[in-house]
């Protein structure tokens, strides 16, 4: 079949719109299998490509899932980090007070992140990377220990003491740890990828939001 804009020309492909025969020259560079007629529609936000309502929706269930996620470990966090305060009399230890009283902030800042995700806000997704950000970390240095877990964890963590070992450890709940104890000898670095897939995961998703709202834009002011 030859192209419907170029008779004379042979067809080499087909708009995913229109249906129409397309030779080289006429379908749009930006958006390949569409034609420059659909492509500029799509610009304006009249239409939509073809597979874009699908991906929109599954791009929102995944928005949600982190969302829940982030709630989830939150509640958790705080119900665990209070039950500790409660269940060790550290009320009567001020700066371990305080301490555990900044874990509580920062589980409930995940659920606040969370709550803003689900409500597809731009705070929500900057809140969330923070909140994430906070969790790929884990470590002891010079007697100061750090670990913060508002969900799950896949953790490489490398410790070097008496011996020196690699070691996974695998977590489905949240955790808090910080203490110092400057006679420790013990040095541990690990890494969470749970939060770091997360991040990256919410980073496209920002992406895909931004060019939406764009196109929404675009389409009001047309």
């Amino acid at each position: 079949m030859n192209c419907y804009y170029h008779p004379e020309i042979e067809a080499s492909v087909q708009c995913h719109l229109c249906h129409h025969q397309l030779c080289d020259k006429c379908h749009d560079a930006e958006y390949p299998g569409h034609c420059y007629s659909c492509a500029l529609q799509y610009r304006n936000g009249s239409i939509r490509l073809k597979g874009e309502v699908h991906h929109e929706n599954r791009s929102g269930m995944i928005r949600k899932i982190i969302g829940w996620y982030e709630i989830i470990g939150g509640i958790v966090g705080v119900l665990i980090t209070i039950g500790l305060m409660l269940r060790l009399s550290v009320l009567n230890n001020l700066v371990v007070t305080m301490i555990s009283l900044i874990f509580v902030a920062l589980y409930l800042m995940s659920c606040l992140a969370g709550f803003l995700l689900l409500q597809d806000k731009k705070s929500g997704y900057s809140l969330s990377m923070i909140v994430q950000a906070f969790q790929f970390p884990q470590f002891v240095f010079q007697g100061i220990a750090y670990t913060f877990i508002a969900g799950s964890q896949f953790t490489v963590q490398w410790m070097q003491g008496i011996d020196t070992v690699f070691k996974t450890k695998i977590g489905l709940f949240s955790e808090f740890n910080f203490y110092i104890q400057l006679d420790s000898n013990v040095t541990l670095i690990g890494i969470n990828f749970v939060p770091i897939v997360i991040i990256s995961i919410l980073i496209k998703q920002l992406k895909l939001r931004t060019k939406k709202v764009r196109r929404d834009l675009t389409s009001e002011v047309t």
